[in-house]
């Protein structure tokens, strides 16, 4: 897809509060990062190797089985010149391991659980003391189910929609529930790094989402 330039002005942007942020806010050299094939964690590794991050990638396996997603990321890891760590998911422990996460942690949505039982399993082989993870962009640019014609249309309607969506999203209690059981601390800069938050908050619906001559999606 060709990027146009107010295209690429909004993703210079929040990458440059991102770089910021990730300075700011991760002390570690090294950082691992929960790839799963979006532009979110790719976005999000992509600025932390520009904060002059050590970046590893996580992507996972099932039953030890390649994959598709699994070769893509490892041409981007070798692509970009970043390391690439592997965890595999058992599915004989599936039912077990998603009573456990439902047991241990508030989730509600389907979506939910699939993101979060991925990142217990992810947490439980980082290597790092640092994950970052990419969660929460979709809700910030109004790209969930919850946004209709009216919220994209309207900044007024999309700031006060987006602003009620935040107040139910449970994702940063979530976190802080599985940093304390594995005792490693789980970013997701786009909720809650002050730079990133901040500048995608202050845009509505089309001034993150699509640029002023075709419309295109952006994120």
């Amino acid at each position: 897809m060709k990027i146009c330039q107010p295209m690429r002005s909004t993703l210079r942007m929040l990458s440059s509060n991102l770089v910021q942020d990730l300075s700011e806010q991760v002390e570690a050299d090294t950082v691992g990062v929960l790839y799963l094939g979006d532009l979110d964690s790719f976005f999000l590794a992509s600025s932390a190797s520009l904060a002059k991050k050590n970046v590893v990638l996580y992507a996972f396996t099932l039953d030890d089985k390649g994959s598709d997603y699994l070769e893509k990321a490892k041409r981007v890891a070798d692509l970009m010149q970043w390391q690439i760590f592997s965890f595999d998911i058992k599915t004989e422990h599936f039912t077990i391991q998603v009573k456990d996460v439902l047991a241990s942690l508030d989730i509600a949505q389907k979506r939910e659980l699939e993101y979060f039982y991925v990142l217990t399993r992810c947490i439980a082989k980082l290597r790092e003391h640092y994950l970052l993870c990419g969660i929460g962009l979709d809700l910030l640019c109004g790209l969930s189910k919850h946004y209709k014609d009216e919220h994209r249309n309207s900044s007024s309607d999309f700031h006060s929609k987006r602003l009620d969506n935040l107040a139910l999203d449970s994702t940063l209690v979530t976190i802080d529930t599985i940093e304390k059981k594995y005792k490693k601390v789980i970013c997701a800069p786009y909720l809650s790094f002050p730079r990133t938050y901040q500048y995608l908050m202050r845009r509505d619906w089309q001034q993150l989402n699509s640029d002023n001559q075709s419309g295109r999606v952006v994120l």
